[in-house]
């Protein structure tokens, strides 16, 4: 999961280096002020990286070829348990519930929030905290036993194994 957590701040970087290049290139080096509509494009450019991190990772883990993390250590998502779920149920399942998906979750928040639903905000918040606690739940679980399925995966019936 620290392969993901850098490849997600990877991207998060990138994005302020490329918003920060386009403000100097846009106030001739900060020699003047930036315009509304500049400040406006560099944050958005920001706050789009996790979750087209995000996309990018579902994307990853829906297709078979798992999360960076997961394809740089050669672990495999099997189904596990006596009801396997689909492939691509399972998948989604857990990246909908993955510790690292909290990032999406507040995203969903923030825009919902924007968008004027305080109501879908709130819930999309929850989903966040729910997850969060899931996911510090989980690392007690394999901080005490490392073979222990995390909360994640016992939800969407998959098991991660060494390929």
């Amino acid at each position: 999961m620290l392969i993901d957590v850098a490849s997600a701040a990877l991207a998060v970087l990138v994005a302020t280096l490329f918003a920060t290049l386009w403000l100097l290139a846009r106030t001739a080096w900060g020699r003047d002020d930036a315009g509304s509509g500049d400040a406006l494009l560099a944050t958005s450019l920001v706050l789009a990286a996790l979750p087209a991190w995000a996309t990018w990772q579902l994307v990853r883990v829906r297709r078979g070829a798992g999360t960076v993390g997961q394809a740089r250590l050669a672990l495999a998502v099997t189904p596990a348990g006596r009801h396997p779920r689909s492939p691509r149920a399972a998948a989604t399942i857990r990246f909908a519930c993955h510790p690292l998906a909290v990032t999406a979750w507040l995203w969903l928040s923030v825009l919902t929030l924007l968008l004027g639903s305080e109501l879908a905000a709130l819930a999309s918040l929850a989903a966040a905290a729910v997850w969060t606690l899931a996911g510090l739940i989980s690392l007690a679980f394999v901080v005490h036993d490392p073979a222990a399925r995390a909360l994640h995966d016992r939800l969407a019936g998959t098991s991660l194994v060494r390929r």
